[in-house]
C-alpha cells in the first residue's frame, strides 16, 4: 500500500513526506586546511583566480572544477597548477557575469559536477531560470567541454513538483550504480501554496547519456525528499554531493536567503549520508574546532577524507580547495 500511494503522489507531483534522519550519532568533518585557487595568468575576460567554485569531480587528466558566475571550466592538474577551458560567450560576449557588469542573470550557474565512468565529467546548471539549463560534457585529457542545451530535461524537472517544490534549483550530482542523482536544494521562496523541498530525483544514466547525444528525454525513476534541518529558522538545503561506493555522501548549508537566485549570509554547514532509505548528518567545524560557515559547494570523496571548494558570494575573492577529515558516525 506504502508503494502504490508513493507511485500515485509521485505521478500527480504531490510531494511525499521527507525522509526524516535516523538516530544516533552522524558524520561530521573537520576542515584541515584551504588555499585559494589561482591561475597563472590573466586574461581580458577571465580573472587569475577561481570564483564562485561550485563543483568538482575527478576524472582522467585533472579534477573539474565548476564556476557558477563564469564561462570557463577550471581544472586542476595532477601536480596541482590550473587550466582554464572556455565555454561559449554569452549575451554580449561576456564570459564574466555579475552585479556591477548589469549582467548576473545572463550567468550559466553551474553548480554540480560528477564524473562518468569513462573519464568525462559532466557539469549541470542550476535550472533556476531559463538561462540556466545547459549541461557541460567535460573532457579533461583533451582539455575540450561540449554544452547541450537540456531545456526539455529541466522542463520535465520542474514540472515534477515533488521534486522541484516553489523553485528548481539543482546543486548536486553523484553517479550511484547505473543512476545520475541530482539533488535538488530546498532554499526557494514558496510560490502559490507550493512549499520549497530539498529531494534527490533519480535517472537512468545509459538514457542521460544517450539523451545528451540527441537522443530522447530519459526517465525519471525516483525522486525522495529529506528531512536535513534547521539552524534556526533558517532551512538546511543540499550544495553537492559524492558516492564512495558504499553510501551517498553529501554538504548541506543554512543559508538565509529570500529565494534561489539570491545570495545571503551561511549560518551553518552540514556532511551527512544516505545509505538506503536513511539519512544521517553531522556538523563541519573548521580547524579550530569551530563550526563552519564557509558555503562549501563541491565535494570530492578521497578515502577517510575528501575536498571541498568554496563560494564565497564575493567577486573579487578566490574560491578555496579545502581538505576536510571525515568522521563516519
Amino acid at each position: 500500500m506504502r508503494v502504490l500511494i508513493a507511485i500515485l503522489l509521485g505521478a500527480c507531483g504531490a510531494a511525499p513526506p521527507p525522509v526524516p534522519p535516523a538516530e544516533g550519532p552522524g558524520p561530521s568533518a573537520r576542515i584541515e586546511t584551504c588555499s585559494p585557487l589561482r591561475f597563472l595568468d590573466r586574461v581580458a575576460d577571465r580573472p587569475d583566480f577561481v570564483r564562485a567554485a561550485s563543483g568538482i569531480a575527478a576524472v582522467e587528466g585533472g579534477w573539474v572544477i565548476a564556476q557558477d558566475d563564469l564561462a570557463w571550466v577550471a581544472v586542476r592538474r595532477p601536480d596541482g597548477g590550473l587550466d582554464a577551458l572556455p565555454l561559449p560567450a554569452g549575451p554580449g560576449g561576456a564570459r564574466i557575469f555579475e552585479e556591477r557588469l548589469g549582467n548576473r542573470d545572463d550567468k550559466p550557474d553551474l553548480e554540480s559536477a560528477v564524473a562518468l565512468p569513462d573519464g568525462r565529467a559532466l557539469l549541470f546548471g542550476s535550472g533556476a531560470s531559463p538561462g540556466r539549463v545547459s549541461v557541460v560534457i567535460v573532457d579533461a585529457a583533451a582539455r575540450a567541454t561540449r554544452v547541450v542545451d537540456a531545456a526539455p530535461l529541466y522542463a520535465a524537472l520542474r514540472a515534477r513538483t515533488d521534486l522541484s517544490g516553489s523553485e528548481l534549483n539543482l546543486e548536486g550530482a553523484a553517479v550511484v550504480g547505473d543512476a545520475l542523482w541530482l539533488f535538488q536544494r530546498g532554499n526557494g521562496a514558496p510560490r502559490d501554496g507550493i512549499l520549497p523541498i530539498n529531494a534527490v530525483v533519480e535517472i537512468p544514466l545509459d538514457a542521460l547519456l544517450a539523451y545528451l547525444d540527441g537522443g530522447p528525454t530519459p526517465p525519471l525513476r525516483r525522486v525522495r525528499a529529506f528531512d536535513l534541518g534547521r539552524a534556526g529558522d533558517v532551512a538546511y538545503g543540499f550544495t553537492d554531493a559524492a558516492s564512495d561506493g558504499a553510501r551517498v555522501w553529501f554538504l548541506a548549508s543554512a543559508e538565509d536567503s529570500p529565494d534561489a537566485l539570491r545570495d545571503g549570509p551561511i549560518l551553518g554547514t552540514r556532511v551527512g549520508t544516505i545509505e538506503g532509505e536513511r539519512i544521517r548528518w553531522g556538523p563541519v567545524r573548521e580547524p579550530d574546532g569551530s563550526p563552519s560557515q564557509r558555503k562549501l559547494e563541491g565535494l570530492l570523496i578521497d578515502g577517510d577524507a575528501a575536498w571541498a571548494v568554496t563560494d564565497a558570494d564575493d567577486p573579487d575573492r578566490a574560491s578555496e580547495l579545502c581538505r576536510l577529515t571525515l568522521t563516519r558516525g
